[in-house]
């Protein structure tokens, strides 16, 4: 049986997007979450805080950057119904 060249071409939009949705559902659950307290491992310091509030403009930034992809989503699925309606009439 063959296989298809290029098997992302099989993602559609609808795919896509529900991926990224949920992607970005999964992050603002993160990023809304507080910490548990527990036993921690690594001394609590100055560096330690730098590096985790890194992270999390880090992972915050991933985020934004999910919506904008969902956004140029939506805008290329309008875009193509438009294009559809021209195009019968």
């Amino acid at each position: 049986m063959k296989e298809r060249f290029n098997p992302v071409s099989e993602e559609t939009y609808a795919k896509r997007l529900a991926g990224l949705k949920a992607k970005g559902q999964a992050i603002d659950k993160f990023l809304r979450t507080p910490q548990t307290p527990r036993q921690q491992l690594v001394p609590k310091g100055q560096i330690r805080q730098q590096g985790l509030a890194k992270a999390h403009q880090a992972i915050g930034k991933q985020r934004v950057d999910i919506s904008q992809e969902i956004n140029q989503i939506q805008q290329r699925l309008e875009k193509q119904k438009q294009q559809q309606k021209v195009r019968s009439r």
